[in-house]
């Protein structure tokens, strides 16, 4: 769904919706209350949130002053549920308790917004990949019902795997860095997933020759980002070579003093919705070319009279300490490339 474009508060993970300047436009209009709302469901999470806020547009004040105003960032009431949907039949009801996240161990970040609280809307009840969820949200001040649905994405590594590391004794080889030699990380997909990014954390320890502390160290290396259409397996293929120099720029040469070692790898994909990544596409569209500066249109698939927002789910799989083999380290040590970064051996 596409709507125009007004000025919002950011929300998580780049929920933006900006403003422009335009002698054609007026740039403030009589206040009007918009809803803006942000949930991201994952069903390895034990508690699940939604952030649910008010827009604020008005001619007569201040945008920085209503910003720093926690009642023109939030509704004073709403009743907010997930509806658990299975072919179009509601099976289960389930009500959201508001929350202040500070008091969730979450802390809201401080600038122009107010960081006196932050509330968001939270559920326990465990997400059933064999259901829809349809989010519904009642604003008794306006008369207003706002609505969302998503299907969630499974975990179960029987479902959503990569067939390589399905033996975790084996090793990742990474030696060879001439065209042609890449790093090809095959994933089976998992239902209602659409966009997949890999992301490669490597750990390393820094030794001091001096006093014999060591301080563990690691980097995130973004292998790729794929889509796939449904239930098709999905490659992402990385040039060796991208690896090493990643590597070079990412440590750097260590200071004096400094021995350094190889540990292990964790590996972490991310599937997420069509929704997702229809969102993501907008998103990167709004931000660049030749009308960079128009007000354009923004995505959302809220259903409602006056809301924005995304409703949607994502599932992350972890590998945990996979190593690669000594031909790899070895050529770590010698190659060009990753010579100043002086890894030389594993840590024992």
């Amino acid at each position: 769904m596409l709507v125009k474009k007004i000025s919002i508060k950011v929300l998580a993970l780049g929920l933006l919706v900006g403003s422009s300047c335009s002698e054609k436009f007026k740039v403030a209009a009589p206040y009007k209350s918009i809803t803006v709302v942000y949930g991201l469901m994952d069903m390895s999470d034990t508690a699940h949130y939604v952030r649910i806020q008010k827009a604020f547009l008005d001619e007569n004040k201040s945008a920085i002053t209503m910003a720093r105003n926690p009642d023109s960032n939030y509704f004073p009431q709403l009743s907010v549920t997930i509806r658990e949907v299975n072919n179009g039949t509601i099976v289960n009801t389930i009500p959201l308790v508001k929350v202040d996240l500070a008091k969730e161990g979450y802390p809201k970040d401080s600038g122009a917004f107010s960081s006196s609280v932050s509330y968001a809307y939270k559920f326990k009840d465990k997400l059933d990949p064999a259901y829809n969820y349809r989010l519904v949200i009642y604003n008794s001040a306006s008369g207003e019902t706002d609505s969302a649905e998503t299907p969630i994405i499974d975990n179960d590594p029987t479902i959503f795997h990569v067939p390589l590391f399905d033996n975790l004794s084996d090793t990742i080889s990474i030696a060879k860095t001439t065209p042609g030699h890449n790093f090809n990380l095959l994933i089976t997909p998992p239902p209602n997933a659409a966009i997949f990014q890999a992301v490669m954390r490597f750990f390393y320890v820094d030794k001091s020759t001096v006093d014999g502390s060591e301080k563990e160290k690691y980097v995130d290396w973004i292998l790729g980002t794929e889509t796939t259409e449904a239930s098709k397996a999905v490659a992402i293929i990385t040039p060796n070579i991208e690896f090493y120099s990643f590597l070079r720029d990412a440590i750097g040469p260590p200071s004096f003093g400094i021995e350094r070692y190889l540990d292990s790898m964790n590996l972490f994909i991310t599937a997420a919705t069509p929704t997702l990544y229809n969102y993501m596409l907008i998103t990167e569209a709004q931000n660049s070319g030749i009308t960079s500066f128009e007000i354009k249109p923004t995505y959302t698939n809220m259903q409602g009279a006056n809301v924005l927002g995304l409703f949607t789910s994502r599932v992350v799989i972890k590998y945990y300490r996979m190593h690669i083999d000594r031909e790899s380290l070895d050529s770590l040590e010698t190659n060009p490339i990753t010579q100043l970064i002086n890894i030389h051996g594993f840590k024992q």
